[in-house]
């Protein structure tokens, strides 16, 4: 045996993977210490924690930045609700979300997604 060439840990006497075997023990024992006794962040809200408010939006005066926060719409979309509410043909506010179906690219699919983000305010 060369005394230049550095022993492999099995020559040592060192089995190769024991220092790993001990950082596998201890992340195992971490994580059941983690799921038993529930340390963490709760995965599911309580029943008792208020209901995270939702965003109410008015198409009748919301601007193209505020109608681009509901779902499924983007600069074209909201540009065409503004265009179509503005339209001397069509001025008459959106009294419902099924009022939205008639705007170019909105189709009954995208009025249930919008559904539960809009309010109608009576003038």
């Amino acid at each position: 045996m060369n005394p230049a060439v550095p022993k492999r840990p099995a020559d040592r006497g060192v089995a190769p993977f024991q220092g790993a075997s001990a950082a596998v023990a201890a992340l195992l024992l971490g994580v059941l210490l983690y799921d038993a006794f529930g340390i963490g962040p709760d995965p599911q809200p309580t029943p008792s924690s208020p209901e995270p408010a939702r965003l109410r939006i008015n198409p009748n005066t919301a601007d193209a930045d505020e109608l681009r926060l509901l779902p499924g719409i983007g600069p074209k979309i909201a540009s065409n609700i503004i265009a179509y509410r503005d339209q001397a043909a069509t001025a008459r506010p959106f009294r419902s979300a099924e009022d939205l179906d008639d705007v170019p690219r909105i189709g009954p699919v995208t009025v249930d997604k919008l559904r539960e983000h809009l309010r109608f305010d009576q003038e």
